[in-house]
């Protein structure tokens, strides 16, 4: 729980949304310190009074306890090594939090796996779009849409009636925490990884659908956005990755780059520029729209790999003992990628051949997620 916890702090404090500029390097410093003072504060913090802790508009490390802890002991200041640290007592503990989330989220994944729903069931599934812990407001924050004392009284009734529940209207665009429903089925291959990505919340909800159809160019770099910045407290949310990414590049000092494309404003795709993830073309397009080739497609998940693990794919393909029958087709500038993520168990051939040129698929995407995970240790 504690080092969840943990990345929550850093994401939700360093941003807020993924458009805000780079801190300035003092106020970065303070950050940093502060995240030094956290990281200590976990490896000793006791769950039973423990209610998280947050680092405020001033870059200061606030406290959060109940009750059961005894002010004058004087425990934290001890474990931050900060005798100035604020502490403030709330009512709930961070593990009640979790625990009513938790709850939630079996309860979300219960009614929308259900053979048959209500009419306002379905609506509530349609209308829900994250739950969340806040810290700060010491609460379980529900997102729904069109949001109005009916669907708060559906959700008390349906999921979780809880006195730490917040209601907050959630914009619609937002992606749903939840497995969006689907009428395709991965192939019978992709079904045990598919699912294991999901269970993981590797996923991005824009990957649910036709899972045969080919993957967008702009879908495939958001979802290696989400494999790239995932913390354990990544939920598959549009809210909840634009904290993961800010901080992850906060602490890797990569400053958010503006527009980079002539043809798309997305932040994701702007962040994904700045990691290194993606490129675009001569003309200074990204072609979001467009469907990706496996060639392609390996050159942006080998750049993944090499921003978590440091690694390259600059290796002769003689390094790599791969029987198949079309290597020649491949291009020079994904050669490596291609052949390293086979060595690393990630890419596979589709028969007898890499297939290069052929479009990657939906469910394709979900399966080389789940194997880069793995491949860069099963934990970012």
């Amino acid at each position: 729980m504690k080092k969840r916890i943990l990345s929550v702090l850093l994401s939700l404090s360093l941003f807020c949304a993924a458009s805000v500029p780079a801190l300035a390097d003092d106020a970065a410093e303070k950050e940093m310190a502060a995240a030094e003072q956290l990281a200590k504060l976990y490896q000793n913090v006791s769950d039973e009074y423990f209610g998280g802790a947050y680092i405020n508009d001033d870059g200061d490390v606030v406290v959060c306890v109940t009750d059961a802890y005894d002010m004058d002991s004087g425990l934290i200041q001890a474990y931050t090594e900060n005798d100035e640290i604020q502490i403030r007592t709330v009512r709930y503990t961070y593990t009640e939090l979790e625990q009513a989330e938790d709850h939630v989220a079996a309860a979300f994944t219960a009614l929308q796996d259900a053979s048959e729903r209500s009419e306002q069931a379905e609506a509530l599934v349609s209308a829900f779009r994250s739950a969340g812990v806040d810290v700060e407001a010491n609460a379980l924050i529900v997102s729904l849409v069109d949001l109005d004392a009916d669907k708060i009284a559906l959700f008390r009734t349906l999921i979780l009636d809880a006195e730490c529940l917040s209601f907050s209207d959630a914009d619609p665009s937002l992606h749903s925490i939840t497995t969006p429903s689907s009428d395709s089925s991965p192939s019978d291959w992709a079904a045990d990884e598919v699912s294991a990505a999901a269970d993981l919340e590797l996923l991005t909800a824009e990957l649910w659908g036709d899972w045969q159809a080919p993957v967008m160019r702009g879908v495939l770099a958001r979802e290696i956005l989400l494999l790239v910045s995932h913390t354990e407290e990544t939920n598959g949310s549009a809210a909840q990755l634009t904290a993961d990414v800010a901080a992850m590049a906060a602490l890797r000092s990569i400053e958010y780059p503006g527009n980079v494309f002539t043809d798309t404003e997305d932040v994701f795709l702007n962040w994904a520029s700045a990691f290194g993830i993606i490129s675009g073309y001569d003309d200074g397009t990204f072609r979001p729209d467009e469907a990706v080739t496996r060639q392609e497609a390996a050159v942006i998940f080998m750049n993944a790999y090499t921003i978590v693990c440091g690694a390259t794919a600059d290796m002769e393909r003689a390094a790599y003992d791969v029987q198949m029958d079309d290597l020649d087709e491949i291009a020079d500038w994904a050669a490596d990628s291609m052949l390293a993520l086979y060595a690393l168990d990630v890419m596979h051939g589709t028969g007898t051949g890499m297939d290069p040129q052929g479009l990657i698929t939906m469910e394709q995407t979900a399966v080389m997620t789940y194997r880069l995970y793995q491949a860069m240790g099963g934990g970012l």
